[in-house]
């Protein structure tokens, strides 16, 4: 019996440390977000000192334009104060250049460019005349391309590979979007080392070539608010527009009404969205409007992490071979659209969505959503777009047709069980979809897959904004709606930036903390299971998969009980104590029948 009990704990040990998902089709997620966050050096200018206003009335573009326009060597960080700064024209943002205010509740921006232009971009460009083609194919997950003529590239450069994707791209405006930016981390002879590995193949009969870029890059927007006071339409403008820009940031930032998105990468690479509010915009029909981030044209390992997104078409959406993103742990609700067709409710938008145009490798993770759609608006997605611990509360995961084969689902949450939702809210259709551990109003699907060990394919460990009751808990084995998540809490409080911008974190003075894990033992068992908490525990609960409630201890007034568990079948359960403070622990309980 020690032998079948060893042998069993070792199998849970190894699992937990493998993932479900193959190599083969997945990328590294790792290297999405910023490379370089250091600010040390530029040049502090507070806005006002120079001559703008914040009253809500002076136009400030030329002091601004001026300023802007200026050298600083080293970067420069423009600081604006508490008020309400008035624009007329477009900001053009260079390199090594951050923008900062008080914070969004605090500083505002408002932009009225009677109708055209994005309010602030920052734009690079290809460099079009160097540029080689590979002389050997390139593999996926290879740190390397060998090329026909390295002369005209160096270490440090950033680059472009494009191949002939006629076939995979429907849209002639996407052409040649399939591919990746990657930056030049050594040459050697005929050889391009990459500080990125490849995220598809390249085989020779595409032509593949790489093309060298000159990006912009060190841009950041921070804790101040933006309001568009014009429509574009039918101009696709933005509020903040990067292209051919890498290692940018938007942090802490409320956006208020758009014509196309509120943030939109194009060509781009490790850009970070982050602790932002983009809500609303001005029209919400197609063409183009009413986007919360748009990421295109090959942007790849961006990161969009912790936001909130409200009343919106499409809250993240990619298309046109973006790939190795990453958009994790933000809330996004009250969808809507305007369409023609009447079977189609205007709350039934996706908020999650990749709109065709091959985009591919891309990872969405631990996001409280009401919509995931993968559509065919501008023909097949590309293979090994990733789902992860999503929930999604209202129409769920749909597909739009079955043309875009190879995705991955694992741990997904589908709640909403009330019809008419529920006769459409998990559709997966097209072949070579893998799908593991799902969750869809209580049944696991595919059935026998409710040990999903995966906690995330992004971190490496647990970020420091999210409470370890809510690491890795949406999605099985943990009960349906077991814990949310910051992004969704803090929404829910009214204190949308609580933790950014140098304010207090939301959980600072919330009883809901940490204080530590439970005890637990023996575990896995059979019978009998011990629960140990270092302090005292006014109740206690076990619940299944599904969230249903299977046993309840209430006032117990102690710090250690003892459960009997021998009615539970094989499985994993949550056993949930909470303390008299109101501070909730949780921990995952195994019920084997081969423990003694």
């Amino acid at each position: 019996m020690k032998f079948v009990t060893t042998l069993f704990l070792l199998f849970m040990v190894s699992f937990a440390h493998s993932q479900t998902l193959s190599a083969s089709r997945r990328v590294d997620w790792t290297v999405a977000g910023l490379n370089d966050t250091s600010t040390v050096g530029f040049t502090h200018l507070n806005a006002t000192s120079f001559g703008m206003i914040g009253d809500g009335v002076s136009p400030n573009d030329q002091v601004f334009d001026s300023l802007l326009a200026l050298n600083y060597p080293n970067g420069v960080h423009f600081y604006f104060p508490a008020g309400t700064y008035v624009f007329n024209q477009t900001k053009t943002l260079p390199s090594n250049c951050w923008i900062s205010g008080d914070g969004a509740g605090a500083t505002h921006f408002t932009f009225d460019l009677n109708g055209t232009g994005h309010a602030l971009q920052s734009s690079g460009q290809v460099v079009s005349g160097d540029s080689s083609s590979f002389l050997t194919a390139g593999n996926k997950g290879d740190h390397f391309i060998r090329v026909l003529n390295t002369a005209q590239f160096q270490a440090g450069d950033w680059v472009k590979f494009q191949l002939e994707d006629g076939d995979w791209v429907t849209s002639s405006w996407a052409l040649k979007s399939v591919g990746q930016i990657v930056k030049i981390s050594s040459i050697a002879n005929d050889t391009l080392y990459l500080a990125s590995e490849l995220r598809m193949d390249y085989p020779l009969n595409r032509f593949p070539k790489a093309i060298r870029l000159n990006m912009k890059r060190n841009i950041g927007v921070s804790c101040l608010s933006i309001e568009r006071m014009d429509n574009t339409a039918p101009e696709q403008a933005s509020n903040v527009q990067f292209s051919y820009v890498e290692n940018a940031w938007i942090h802490g930032v409320e956006s208020s009404k758009t014509t196309f998105a509120h943030f939109e990468c194009e060509h781009a690479s490790n850009v970070l969205v982050s602790n932002c509010y983009l809500h609303d915009a001005f029209d919400y029909g197609g063409g183009g409007r009413g986007y919360g981030v748009v990421l295109h044209f090959t942007t790849n390992e961006c990161l969009i992490e912790n936001n909130v997104f409200k009343h919106l078409r499409h809250s993240v959406l990619l298309q046109a071979g973006s790939n190795g993103n990453v958009t994790a742990f933000n809330h996004s609700l009250d969808p809507y659209w305007t369409n023609g067709n009447p079977l189609l409710s205007g709350n039934s938008a996706g908020e999650l969505v990749l709109h065709g145009n091959y985009v591919y490798a891309n990872l969405f993770e631990h996001n409280v959503v009401q919509n995931i759609v993968i559509d065919n608006s501008h023909g097949p997605n590309g293979p090994y777009n990733t789902f992860l611990r999503n929930r999604a509360e209202l129409y769920g995961i749909s597909f739009s047709d079955a043309t875009s084969p190879s995705q991955n689902f694992l741990g997904n949450e589908v709640t909403n069980a009330n019809f008419p939702y529920s006769a459409v809210n998990y559709s997966i259709q097209g072949v070579d979809q893998f799908s593991y551990g799902n969750n869809n109003k209580g049944t696991v699907s595919p059935v026998g897959t409710s040990n999903l060990m995966d906690t995330s394919y992004h971190y490496l460990t647990k970020p420091g904004f999210v409470q370890g009751y809510q690491w890795g808990k949406i999605g099985l084995p943990n009960a349906m709606n077991a814990e949310g998540i910051p992004a969704k809490d803090r929404f829910e409080a009214n204190e949308v930036f609580a933790g950014a911008c140098g304010s207090e974190d939301f959980y600072a003075n919330t009883a809901v903390v940490e204080t530590g894990r439970l005890g637990m033992y023996p575990n896995p068992c059979n019978d009998f299971v011990t629960i140990r908490s270092d302090e005292q525990m006014e109740s206690l609960t076990v619940y299944g998969f599904r969230g249903e409630i299977l046993q309840s201890v209430n006032h117990l007034n102690a710090k250690q009980s003892t459960l009997d568990v021998s009615y539970l079948k094989e499985g994993f359960y949550i056993i949930t104590v909470r303390l008299p403070n109101g501070t909730v622990k949780s921990e995952k309980l195994i019920v084997h029948p081969n423990h003694p």
